[in-house]
């Protein structure tokens, strides 16, 4: 079965290195993967390892300053799209075309009906968080109808229950991790690691991996030190690994809070790097009302590292953030609760190493990328 992946750049992310482990074990399982991307960026040499890849030249979508500028850049965008996809899944014999956000599942619905390829939209996240205005009016997009079925894990089905799409299509993949890539490292390397980042070996290290924009909880740890100051707390440092466009924000951010000192940022790290940058953090956070998953702490699990989140409305960290191995927090009031949890877990490192042990236990025993694979393999058969 050949299953192709379209998902627009190939930047380090959540969704992309998930997309990856996913076609490495789909490969590993006997079937031909691909990768269709808009533009290329550091993952594009391990994508092409895993399978093939194929760039369509696509505009960005929703470019434009204006009104028109954006009406006729989604036209062409829909246009141009259509076009190339349905190019290369003929010529390729895709079966399964899997697509990540809402205009790019339009293509491929439209795909989908004009060919033998089956469409799947592949759910990296709550769409009542990041694509709201979508989700609202999804039931009159056409996409639906020309999509077999949805990968996801069940707080993000539910949410296109709700808007009256069918639970039949629903296929729940199981949270997984890169345990190869993301592992404990031996303590004398992580104080290696500290030193060269100008951390001193004595104080609490408080992470934050991945893209810096304005939608992301990179917004949550800085509150958290914020208040960690207030209660009389300093032996921390912030470490900050990853860029975006709101980096800018971030700096600023920190200067009116006072943390600059308290604060590494590293920007965008090589991924081959990005091990050793979380084995230097003691607690990574990943602070919202609800959090859906999240690669950040389900890499700081396997990493050994203490993974503190949220129990919001949807409870999906408790599927795999568990009381022995990782440290939630109510929802209500959460960043006064977080404050309260790292300030325990500050003052007990005995407690952390052992929260840390069990995690990377976990990771290695529960949260597999094969389980994954053939959870998405089942359900494109079962959904023919």
């Amino acid at each position: 079965m050949h299953i192709a992946f379209h998902y627009p750049g190939l930047n380090l992310g959540g969704q992309q290195t998930q997309t990856l482990r996913l076609m490495q074990e789909l490969a590993a399982l006997g079937h031909r993967v691909s990768w269709i991307y808009h533009w290329g960026g550091p993952l594009l040499d391990e994508a092409r390892r895993h399978g093939c890849s194929h760039r369509i030249r696509m505009p960005r979508w929703n470019a434009g300053r204006f009104g028109v500028q954006r009406i006729v850049n989604r036209a062409v965008y829909r246009a141009a799209g259509t076009w190339q996809l349905l190019r290369y899944c003929r010529r390729e014999r895709v079966d399964a075309l899997l697509s990540a956000n809402t205009p790019d599942s339009i293509l491929g619905a439209r795909v989908a009906a004009s060919s033998g390829t089956r469409h799947f939209r592949y759910l990296g996240g709550s769409l009542k968080q990041v694509e709201p205005h979508w989700l609202e009016q999804y039931a009159t997009l056409g996409v639906d109808e020309r999509t077999a079925g949805y990968f996801g894990w069940p707080a993000v089905l539910e949410e296109l229950a709700e808007v009256g799409v069918s639970r039949r299509k629903f296929v729940v993949l199981p949270m997984a991790v890169d345990t190869q890539r993301h592992f404990p490292l031996p303590e004398e390397e992580r104080r290696a690691v500290r030193a060269s980042l100008g951390i001193p070996a004595d104080v609490l290290v408080i992470g934050w991996i991945g893209r810096v924009a304005e939608n992301m909880q990179v917004w949550g740890t800085i509150d958290l030190a914020r208040r960690l100051r207030a209660r009389g707390f300093s032996a921390f440092r912030l470490l900050f690994a990853g860029g975006g466009d709101a980096l800018p924000r971030l700096q600023t951010e920190l200067a009116d809070a006072g943390l600059l000192e308290e604060s590494v940022v590293a920007g965008w790290v090589p991924y081959e790097r990005i091990n050793a940058v979380t084995n230097a953090m003691d607690i990574v956070p990943l602070l919202e009302p609800d959090p859906h998953g999240g690669s950040i702490v389900r890499e700081a699990i396997a990493a050994g590292r203490v993974a503190l989140s949220v129990d919001g409305p949807s409870h999906v960290q408790r599927e795999f953030m568990k009381p022995s191995s990782s440290v939630l927090v109510p929802s209500e009031g959460y960043l006064d609760h977080a404050t309260d949890a790292v300030l325990r877990l500050a003052g007990d490192p005995a407690a952390r190493q052992a929260l840390g042990h069990a995690a990377a236990e976990y990771a290695r025993s529960e949260m597999s990328f094969r389980r994954q694979a053939e959870a998405m393999v089942s359900g494109i058969v079962r959904l023919r």
